[in-house]
């Protein structure tokens, strides 16, 4: 039996066949979403200069998160993540900080 720790994350963009585990993942967060109403959000986010990211362990949506454009009389043009969320299935509480880390991507790139 792998470990989580021995298994290589993938990083990439949304695809149309990430629905499903995206509802889900939204679903842990307490947010009930059809495919629908979660594209609609996505479409939102890409339409706004952002992109949504998954991450994949052993062919399995682990996480998600939205990368967005924040621009700011002050700050700037800056990126923000919003939206990060890991499966409670990698995200054991002794864990916790490792398993999510292993879900961000190391550089984002638009």
């Amino acid at each position: 039996m792998l470990s989580i720790k021995s298994m290589k994350p993938i990083y990439r963009k949304y695809s149309d066949s990430d629905i499903s585990p995206i509802i889900k993942l939204m679903g842990q967060l307490g947010y009930k979403h059809s495919a629908n109403s979660i594209n609609h959000n996505i479409m939102a986010v890409k339409e706004a200069g952002g992109e949504v990211f998954v991450t994949e362990l052993s062919g399995e949506v682990c996480g998600c998160v939205s990368a967005i454009i924040d621009i700011r009389l002050a700050a700037g043009i800056n990126g923000e993540i919003v939206s990060l969320v890991v499966n409670k299935k990698f995200n054991k509480p002794t864990k916790k900080k490792s398993s999510v880390r292993r879900c961000l991507p190391k550089k984002v790139q638009f």
